[in-house]
C-alpha cells in the first residue's frame, strides 16, 4: 500500500470498449514491452494530466507509427526531488520517464517514476495560464453519492474515472459490478453511489457501494442523441493547438443537470472546405470577442460568447474525448 505523503496519481484513462482479464495488450500497446522498455532505456511519451493540487499526474504512451494506439498510465513517485520535478509539468509536455511498473486494482499498472527528463516544453499560443480547480474534493467525505460525468473505463471494468466538477477521480468497481459500466460512454451523466476507501489516500479513491440496488443511475446517455438532429446552445470554446490537433478546434460548451458541462467539437468531415470556412467564421467570432476569455481545464471559453448550433450529435466510440455536433452549413452556426 502507499503511504500517506507520497505523491502520485492513482486514476488511469482507458482507451479500449471491451472488457477482459488484464490482456498484453491494449489498444494496440503491449503493456509487457512497455514495462522492459521503462526499466532500461525509459519511456518516452506526454503529460495528459498534471494537477499538483490534488497530486493527479498521467502519462501518455503513443505508438509513433498510429495516432490512434496509446495508453495512459497513472504515475507516482517516493522521491521527493522526482516529485517537485513532476509538480512542474504540464499537460502535453514532452517527457522521457524512468522507474517501475507497480501492479494495482485495474489492467494498467501504475508507474512507480524514479527519474522525469522534459524533452520538450508545450507552449500554446496564446499561453493557457495556470488552471485552478474549484471543487473541493473533501465534501465528497460526508456523502453517499454525486452526480458527475463517466470520463473513461477500464478494460476489465474494475475502475469507473469519473468526473466530479472539475476534478478526475478513480472510482473502484468490485467484480460483481463490472457489467454496471461496460455499457458506459465517456460523457454519459451518471449518479454514483460510493464509500471513501481507506487506501489509496493520495488522491482520494472511492469504491462503488454494492449495499445500495442501483448503484450507478444513468441520468444522461450520450449515445442516445447519436445520429439525431439537434439544436445546443452554450458558450464558446477554443482548444489551443497541440501535439495531438494540428490547428486550433472550436467546440460548443453546453451546461447540464448539476452544472454538468459538456463541450462539443463543431465539424464536418465529408465537407473539408465547409469546415476550413466554419473554423473561420468561429475564429473571427472569437478574435472580436478575445477580451472576455477565460481559462479553462485545458482549453479556453468565453462566456461572452453565445452561440446556437443545429445539426448531427455524432458519438462513435465509448472511449470519444469529446462528443461532436456535425454542422452541413455555416447558417448552422449562429451568434446570439
Amino acid at each position: 500500500m502507499l503511504k500517506k505523503g507520497i505523491l502520485c496519481l492513482c486514476i488511469a484513462v482507458f482507451s479500449l470498449a471491451g472488457f477482459a482479464q488484464c490482456p498484453d495488450v491494449i489498444n494496440g500497446i503491449n503493456i509487457k514491452d512497455l514495462e522492459a522498455k521503462m526499466q532500461n532505456e525509459g519511456l518516452t511519451g506526454w503529460m495528459h494530466a498534471s494537477v499538483p493540487q490534488f497530486h493527479l499526474f498521467l502519462f501518455t504512451y503513443r505508438d509513433d507509427a498510429n495516432f490512434f494506439k496509446y495508453v495512459d498510465l497513472s504515475m507516482f513517485t517516493k522521491d521527493s526531488n522526482v516529485a517537485s520535478e513532476l509538480s512542474q509539468l504540464r499537460r502535453h509536455d514532452k517527457v522521457q520517464i524512468k522507474g517501475n511498473f507497480i501492479k494495482n486494482d485495474s489492467c494498467l499498472p501504475h508507474l512507480e517514476i524514479t527519474s522525469v527528463s522534459v524533452l520538450e516544453k508545450f507552449t500554446p499560443a496564446p499561453t493557457l495560464p495556470p488552471y485552478k480547480h474549484y471543487t473541493n474534493i473533501d465534501t465528497l467525505e460526508s456523502k453517499v453519492n454525486f452526480i458527475g460525468k463517466v470520463h473513461a473505463v477500464s478494460p476489465d471494468g474494475r475502475v469507473l474515472v469519473a468526473e466530479y466538477g472539475d476534478v478526475v477521480l478513480p472510482v473502484f468497481i468490485p467484480e460483481e459490478g463490472a457489467t454496471l459500466v461496460q455499457d458506459l460512454y465517456r460523457g454519459d451523466i451518471v449518479k454514483i453511489s460510493y464509500f471513501v476507501r481507506l487506501e489509496p489516500n493520495h488522491p482520494m479513491h472511492l469504491e462503488l457501494d454494492m449495499s445500495v440496488s442501483d448503484p450507478i443511475e444513468v441520468y444522461d446517455s450520450m449515445l442516445e442523441d447519436h445520429g439525431k438532429d439537434v439544436t445546443l446552445i452554450g458558450q464558446l470554446v477554443k482548444f489551443p493547438k497541440s501535439p495531438q490537433i494540428n490547428f486550433d478546434i472550436y467546440a460548443l460548451q453546453v451546461s447540464y443537470r448539476g452544472g454538468i458541462l459538456r463541450n462539443y467539437t463543431i465539424v464536418n468531415f465529408d465537407d473539408f472546405d465547409l469546415f476550413m470556412e466554419a473554423l473561420d467564421k468561429l475564429k473571427n467570432i472569437w478574435d472580436s470577442n478575445d477580451s472576455t476569455k477565460e481559462v479553462g481545464r485545458n482549453y479556453w471559453v468565453n462566456p461572452a460568447i453565445m452561440l446556437k448550433i443545429k445539426g448531427k450529435a455524432n458519438i462513435v466510440s465509448p472511449a470519444q474525448a469529446n462528443p461532436q455536433i456535425i454542422i452541413d452549413n455555416l447558417d448552422a452556426i449562429e451568434e446570439l
